[in-house]
This record gives structure tokens, C-alpha cells and sequence, in this order.
């Protein structure tokens, strides 16, 4: 007769598809943390907060790889002068637009930088990189819970787009990027650049800055443009 254990196992292969989910619970959580942290200002902006893991852990500064991958993107893009320039374009046109603010060093709290690069498809673009860490020690994406995927399935939408016979298709401009984040938690979402494209990235010509927008977490992207109802619980101002 086999052992027990054994048997145990059989058992549990043979009802993998019926068991409960166990992510279900922390999507189930995500949603509750999303929904309660949801404020309004008076410009009508909705923010959310991280959907932090309970419990909470020490997230390290990050700030010697984000300066590493500042030095290898800069050095990459410094090859060529309009390379360069819109890449730099793109974090100026952010800070008009309050997509991101001027930071400081924080020596005494907790703060967290965000490494990226720059990505090259029709237009330069910067990708921020939110599962990076030092070994033995978590990333940011480590940090907050998954939430639940909100985006319908692919064949569902095909078929759904070639029933009627004309259709109309529409966007948000940077919708992502119209999500406030909550300033308590923009120290963790910190980055470096530099003051002068001129110069190297290094002393007094380091430029910090912190997003105030929801712009490169996963799930929570699509779960706050459309809520965790089937009817979203804010409209993007």
C-alpha cells in the first residue's frame, strides 16, 4: 500500500483546476484597499494609494542601481544630441503637465528609486522599472498586491468589435498618466536625472524628481481607469 503522503498527493493533482484560487483573496483585498484610499481634489483629479502587501516590508532606497542605470542610459543616449533631447523632452513635458514634481534626497525617512531607460518604437520613450532590487532585498512590485486583471479576453473583444457593422474607436491621451498618487507615497516612486543634458550625471547636475501620477504599476493601471465595478466609481478628469 502506497504511503500516505502519497496518496495525499494524488489526491490534490487530481483537483487542481477546482480548487479555490488562492490569489483571489488578494485581489479581493486590492480592490478594498483601491476603493478606500480613493480621494478627490478640488480640481476634480482622483488619487489612489499603493495597495501595500500587509505586513508592510522595509523597502530599500534603491538609490546606488537607479544612479547605475542613470549613468548607462545617459551614456547610451549621449551618442546622439536629439536622442538625448526628446528623452529629456519627455521629463520636461511631465513636469509641466504635474505628471512629476522636483524631489529631494530624503537621508532620514523612507524613499525608493525607480531605475528606467529609454525605449525607441515610433518615438523615444522612458521605461521605469518597478522590479528592480538589490539582491536579498525586495522591489517595489514585490512590495504591492498584484489586484485583479480587469482587461477583457482578447478573442471576446475581437469577436465583439466584427458584430456590428460599423464601429468607432476612441482614446484618452495618456490615460494612465491622469491618476493621482497620494503624496504620502511618492517618496517610493522617486527617480534621478540630470539638470543639464550637457553635462554627466554626476554632483550638483543630479535632478530628482517623484511621480504624482499612478504612471508604471501593473494591474493597478487598469484597475483605476475602470474601477472594480462593472459602473467605475470615478470618471478621469
Amino acid at each position: 500500500m502506497p504511503p500516505s503522503n502519497t496518496i495525499e498527493e494524488f489526491w490534490s493533482l487530481e483537483s487542481i483546476g477546482i480548487k479555490e484560487n488562492p490569489a483571489a483573496d488578494d485581489d479581493q483585498i486590492a480592490i478594498n484597499k483601491l476603493e478606500t484610499s480613493i480621494t478627490q481634489d478640488d480640481e476634480g483629479r482622483y488619487s489612489v494609494s499603493w495597495l501595500w502587501r500587509e505586513p508592510r516590508a522595509p523597502l530599500p532606497s534603491n538609490y546606488r542601481m537607479a544612479f547605475s542605470r542613470l549613468c548607462s542610459t545617459y551614456t547610451s543616449l549621449h551618442r546622439s544630441a536629439d536622442l538625448l533631447g526628446k528623452y529629456n523632452k519627455v521629463f520636461l513635458d511631465y513636469l509641466k503637465q504635474g505628471i512629476i514634481e522636483p524631489a529631494k534626497r530624503n537621508t532620514e525617512g523612507q524613499e525608493h528609486y525607480l531605475a528606467h531607460h529609454a525605449v525607441i518604437t515610433h518615438k523615444i520613450r522612458p521605461v521605469f522599472d518597478a522590479s528592480a532590487h538589490p539582491r536579498g532585498q525586495p522591489s517595489l512590485n514585490d512590495c504591492l498586491l498584484r489586484g485583479p486583471v480587469l482587461l477583457p479576453e482578447l478573442v471576446g473583444l475581437l469577436i465583439r468589435f466584427r458584430l456590428p457593422k460599423f464601429v468607432a474607436i476612441s482614446d484618452i491621451e495618456s490615460a494612465f498618466l491622469m491618476v493621482g498618487l497620494h503624496p504620502s507615497d511618492r517618496e517610493f516612486a522617486k527617480f534621478l536625472w540630470v539638470k543639464d543634458i550637457s553635462r554627466p550625471p554626476e554632483g550638483e547636475n543630479i535632478q530628482y524628481y517623484r511621480f504624482a501620477r499612478v504612471a508604471f504599476w501593473r494591474n493597478l493601471l487598469p484597475l483605476s481607469l475602470s474601477g472594480s465595478n462593472p459602473s467605475p466609481p470615478w470618471q478621469i478628469r
